[in-house]
């Protein structure tokens, strides 16, 4: 949800048994992964362009928020996450899981699927299993449909075959995960999937216990700067009742002034090269958080030293532009 919609609301307003293998490919329901099928370099490339911007990486608290509405997810969070301790190693964690998925080798994503699941294994409640591969997708798909629209809303529109082509190479390279056959065929049924999940999604007691933390990390420093932007992104991609529900809304004029930020967002991309703005994978790569699960007395992820990473990838791409 962009912010010139935002704006126009604002003033209208278990599966049970045996769990399956890693690694082993499901049911293609959609053919998203059925034999024969290749992915193009275009497909990948719309992949890179949009989960790598570096505005889509401002969008993870919406991610967080939006994936605390389903009621079981923010149960695992509260109870086995350790959110409520340090939410930011947390989400970097989750970010360097969704990159490995989209861009590592089928080694990383297979010991990556090994990973997950033996943490997620004693995470379960009544009726519910952290490993359900519909719980996964849920999380899966909050990902993908925030970064599209944090990336049309701050860097340029997706036509409609870029959107599938998005969409088709991030389930397939997920699939090592068994969420492939929770896979609508394409964007406009995951369009319509996604906003029908959003109709039965409810701000919990438990998702609420964690807002403030999302909203307002304990140790943004070098991000400092950024956070009115973290904020008003997550905000802003809520549906309305969620937003209610969180107890959280944009005024007139913050929905006015992110509306200004996205419209100056978009002419920079437009007037410098796009690899300016590709730099999230750089920025975190090398972060040991993927295998090490937040604890109290870990040491807390440096944003400055992401920060600086981030800073010296955009310093080499320019130099090699120039050579």
């Amino acid at each position: 949800m962009g912010p010139s919609r935002a704006m126009t609301e604002n003033i209208a307003s278990g599966q049970n048994g045996e769990e399956p293998g890693v690694g082993t490919t499901p049911a293609a329901r959609h053919d998203l992964e059925a034999p024969g099928t290749r992915l193009c370099r275009t497909d990948e490339a719309v992949l890179a362009e949009v989960a790598r911007d570096v505005f889509v990486l401002l969008g993870g608290g919406q991610i967080l928020l939006l994936v605390l509405a389903r009621p079981e997810i923010a149960t695992a969070m509260t109870s086995f996450g350790n959110l409520d301790v340090d939410p930011y190693r947390r989400l970097v964690s989750t970010i360097q899981a969704t990159f490995m998925l989209g861009f590592g080798t089928d080694e990383e994503r297979h010991d990556l699927a090994i990973h997950l699941r033996r943490v997620h294994r004693p995470v379960r409640g009544d009726g519910w299993r952290a490993n359900d591969p519909a719980l996964l997708f849920f999380t899966l798909a909050c990902i993908m449909h925030t970064a599209v629209g944090v990336f049309e809303d701050f860097a340029r529109p997706l036509t409609p075959e870029e959107r599938d082509a998005f969409y088709r190479t991030a389930v397939t390279r997920s699939a090592v995960l068994g969420i492939a056959d929770q896979a609508p065929p394409d964007w406009p049924a995951f369009s319509a999937w996604f906003e029908n999940q959003m109709t039965t999604c409810a701000a919990t007691e438990a998702a609420r216990s964690l807002r403030w933390q999302i909203l307002y990390p304990p140790r943004p420093g070098a991000l400092r700067s950024v956070a009115w932007l973290w904020r008003h992104i997550a905000v802003n991609g809520l549906p309305p009742h969620l937003r209610e529900q969180y107890g959280v809304h944009l005024t007139l004029g913050e929905a006015h002034r992110l509306e200004k930020i996205a419209a100056r967002a978009r002419r920079l991309h437009a007037r410098f090269p796009g690899f300016v703005w590709d730099i999230g994978h750089d920025a975190f790569a090398g972060t040991d958080v993927l295998y090490s699960p937040p604890t109290p007395d870990r040491r807390p992820v440096s944003s400055w030293d992401i920060t600086r990473r981030a800073a010296r990838s955009i310093g080499d791409r320019v130099r090699e532009s120039l050579l």
